[in-house]
């Protein structure tokens, strides 16, 4: 989140300090043993997540990043140790287990929404079966995924508003976050083609830009009932953000750059719009993406707000994002730690990005990243 240099202190004099964003680092993606991610660290007993947690220590991870395969077993000996070496837990909502129960253990960022609409569903035991009773292929474990997805879609047609107002009670008063990435879910929710001539993929590597365009394919809907059920559906997780708002779950503003056609940077300013689609206000929607990512982020004391003392990074616009959030995008200039960035400067940045990008890639396609805390503006 947010602009300054990569190592603290430095700065544009010091040759070791470059113009680029400050990081909050999770540790690697913890995951059950049929992960959808080779580069998981993948953990089945209490003693191998008890492990795991140990070396994120070590290795001064931020804070523990959880997927969806993780077991109830792993799962709760993962949280405990987090707990003892004072880490918190952040990412997706293990599929396996109900989502209150895991609130209870005190995850502390839940990603894109998943589980939300099972959670709040009358049909919930009987989704939550035949999810757990899935068995897994591990030549295949997107096929378990799928049924995944098409149990949350379903979850949605039972939504029941007294077991909603229960969840998202028990999330504010626990302290617990949602990310929600409405930027990703648009895009999975959107027949292939819709995005594939946006003509900000100028800045993207042309490998990425055929993955992107080859691998929604495998997501998106194409069918004329397939993508009117998925446009209601991505309308009820809007209308479900907007009730946690409401109910003072708190909000970080995410994006998930990696994905399809989630452009780094621009894809701050599209969920920006699409939170105020949901029904946020403009003055929420941008605090979702400085105070209050600060706040979850325990940096509260130093940025998130334009307060004295705090870190001087600043976007200074040209129009009024309260009356139109799109005004967001017009840029005048950019400030960060005490350098001005004017806009004949940016130009010139995202030119050079843009010639770049229509080089050969050096490290191969790219493949989707996911659950983001904060964001670049």
């Amino acid at each position: 989140m947010g602009f300054p240099g990569a190592a603290p202190g430095a700065g544009p004099d010091q040759p070791w300090g470059i113009l680029g964003p400050r990081f909050t680092i999770a540790s690697a993606l913890i995951d059950g043993q049929y992960s959808l991610w080779p580069t998981a660290t993948k953990v089945v007993t209490a003693e191998e997540a008890r492990a795991a947690v140990r070396t994120a220590k070590a290795e001064n991870a931020d804070f523990i990043k959880i997927y969806s395969f993780l077991l109830p077993e792993a799962f709760h000996a993962l949280n405990d140790e987090a707990r003892k070496v004072g880490l918190r837990i952040a990412g997706h909502q293990p599929v396996r287990i109900p989502v209150r129960e895991v609130i209870a253990a005190g995850m502390r960022s839940y990603e894109h929404m998943y589980q939300m609409p099972l959670a709040t569903s009358r049909d919930e035991d009987a989704l939550l079966r035949r999810i757990v009773n899935t068995p897994i292929d591990p030549a295949n474990p997107f096929a378990f995924w799928a049924v995944v997805a098409e149990a949350e879609m379903q979850a949605s047609l039972s939504h029941s508003r007294s077991k909603a107002a229960d969840l998202y009670d028990r999330m504010a008063r626990g302290g617990t976050w949602q990310s929600p990435t409405l930027s990703v879910l648009r895009v999975h929710s959107s027949p292939p083609d819709t995005f594939v001539n946006d003509p900000r993929l100028i800045y993207m590597y042309k490998e990425v830009r055929k993955y992107w365009a080859d691998s929604i394919r495998l997501i998106a809907p194409t069918t004329p009932e397939a993508i009117a059920a998925h446009r209601k559906y991505l309308r009820f997780r809007y209308d479900m953000l907007n009730a946690m708002d409401q109910a003072g779950v708190g909000i970080i503003g995410g994006t998930d750059a990696g994905n399809p056609f989630v452009i780094p940077g621009f894809a701050a300013h599209d969920e920006l719009g699409l939170l105020v689609e949901a029904g946020l206000s403009p003055m929420r929607a941008l605090q979702t993406m400085t105070r209050d990512a600060a706040r979850f982020l325990k940096l509260d004391k130093t940025m998130g707000t334009a307060t004295p003392g705090k870190v001087a990074d600043l976007v200074v616009l040209d129009a009024n994002p309260l009356t139109n959030i799109a005004n967001t995008q017009k840029i005048h200039a950019v400030i960060t730690r005490g350098k001005v960035i004017t806009a004949e400067q940016r130009a010139k940045i995202l030119a050079d990005v843009a010639a770049n990008a229509e080089k050969p890639q050096s490290q191969g396609a790219v493949r989707p990243a996911c659950c983001h805390v904060g964001n670049q503006i």
